[in-house]
């Protein structure tokens, strides 16, 4: 089974679209069908119930989840941009290992007081 590593904070809908007519020269053809679609959890550097903070998160998914997730453009986005990480083991005992060589969090996760802005001097 392949596993699915994201430091994503939100959880992601991949889906996969295709459309309901094939009209040459019609730039609107109509509304479009799902095809497929995968949730991939989320909630890295997000606080759960016992105030841990986890770096990443793992889904487990099938192999034709994975060929619906290959397919989708928004998955490839977030995979080339470091927040996804395709593995084929369990990663499961080893997470801080396997995220703290991807991009640590998105522009959804809550800032922290590290990340706060200095405050400016009012004159």
């Amino acid at each position: 089974m392949p596993f699915v590593l994201s430091t994503l904070s939100n959880a992601q809908n991949y889906t996969i679209y295709r459309k309901t007519q094939n009209k040459p020269g019609v730039r609107d053809q109509g509304p479009r069908v799902v095809v497929g679609q995968v949730k991939i959890n989320g909630g890295a550097n997000i606080a759960n119930k016992a105030l841990v903070t986890p770096k990443g998160v793992v889904t487990e998914v099938t192999a034709d989840q994975l060929k619906t997730l290959e397919a989708c453009t928004s998955f490839q986005k977030h995979k080339d941009r470091g927040f996804i990480t395709v593995l084929d083991k369990d990663p499961r005992h080893e997470v801080e290992k396997v995220a703290k060589d991807m991009t640590e969090k998105d522009k959804s996760a809550p800032l922290t007081e590290g990340a706060m802005p200095a405050k400016e001097k009012v004159a």
